[in-house]
């Protein structure tokens, strides 16, 4: 199974125009480049798991929706996985090239990180598996043999860069 590489294709067309004085800008949304990793997260077999600043609701049988706010804190990030082996807190940050950050969001970031956490804030889904690897490469870890699925997703990943 060949992983995905892009974070754009036919079925996402809902891009944003930025007009500039001289040159039209497209600009990416996070849904699609949220979906890779997602994917990429089910791959490598780590306990993970969105994380939503609200809770929808559905209700009735006209399939109306409401939403009510949930235990999480607004500045949490948007992925919360768990490293296998390590126990270490990996938390993904999507932003879109123009996407601003939620009151108190950089400030939980950056307290998270001191907190020993992995924190990456990707552009591109090369960002989270390069930050990912370089973490077990650091540890001396890449090579232990429990990490057969994350290995396996990585080189998934990159024989799918390297075909196109």
């Amino acid at each position: 199974m060949r992983l995905p590489v892009r974070t754009t294709n036919a079925k996402t067309p809902r891009y944003r125009q930025h007009h500039g004085r001289r040159a039209t800008k497209l600009v990416v949304p996070e849904r699609p480049l949220t979906v890779l990793i997602d994917h990429w997260l089910e791959l490598t077999g780590m306990l993970w798991t969105p994380t939503k600043a609200e809770l929808v609701v559905a209700s009735g049988d006209d399939g109306t929706k409401t939403t009510r706010p949930s235990e999480v804190r607004k500045s949490w990030s948007d992925r919360t996985a768990v490293l296998p082996i390590t126990g270490k807190t990996l938390l993904i940050e999507v932003k879109a090239e123009d996407g601003a950050y939620q009151p108190g969001q950089p400030e939980f970031l950056r307290e998270a990180r001191s907190s020993g956490a992995l924190v990456v804030e990707p552009r591109t889904l090369a960002d989270v598996v390069d930050a990912v690897e370089a973490e077990y490469v650091r540890l001396g870890l890449l090579g232990d043999r429990r990490l057969w699925r994350l290995r396996r997703a990585i080189g998934s990943y990159r024989k799918g860069v390297g075909a196109r």
